[in-house]
């Protein structure tokens, strides 16, 4: 497989599991019962949502066909994740379920960068993308002391 080809498949995974994020950020949204939560998780949906069109437009500027929805995978753990949800409910159980779902993302993240194995400009543009993953990381972090186990 040529490295154009490489590219354009890596960061066509990287758009599908970034929109998975956003889609997790907009159901967590719907689940807390906190303005504070639901004003953060608006912001990171937004946030993923600019990022995965900053991958889209480098998909395009190499010339492939940008991904345009998130995994299946993602969809059946949103399902089981409403059902967790349903069961032991409050806030501080989405908290927990978006701080699990962000760990996967960068993981995904953190393989891509570590690989080195992208051509440099799409490398910059997965790095950049990065930096807002580990900015939403420190929110997060935070999210988690105000809503702590036990707070609804």
């Amino acid at each position: 497989m040529g490295q154009r080809h490489y590219d354009i498949r890596v960061l066509n995974r990287l758009i599908s599991f970034t929109l998975d994020s956003a889609a997790d950020c907009r159901r967590a949204m719907s689940d807390v019962r906190s303005a504070e939560l639901t004003y953060a998780f608006r912001g990171r949906c937004r946030e993923r949502l600019v990022v995965s069109s900053m991958l889209r437009e480098q998909v395009d500027a190499i010339g492939g066909d940008p991904s345009d929805d998130g995994t299946l995978r993602a969809a059946l753990q949103r399902a089981l994740s409403n059902l967790y949800y349903a069961l032991h409910g409050g806030d501080w159980v989405v908290v927990r379920q978006v701080e699990h779902q962000e760990s996967k993302l960068r993981e995904k993240y953190d393989s891509v960068l570590n690989r080195r194995r992208l051509s440099q400009k799409p490398y910059q543009t997965v790095l950049r993308a990065y930096e807002s993953l580990r900015a939403a990381r420190e929110e997060l972090a935070i999210l988690k002391r105000v809503f702590p186990p036990g707070r609804h």
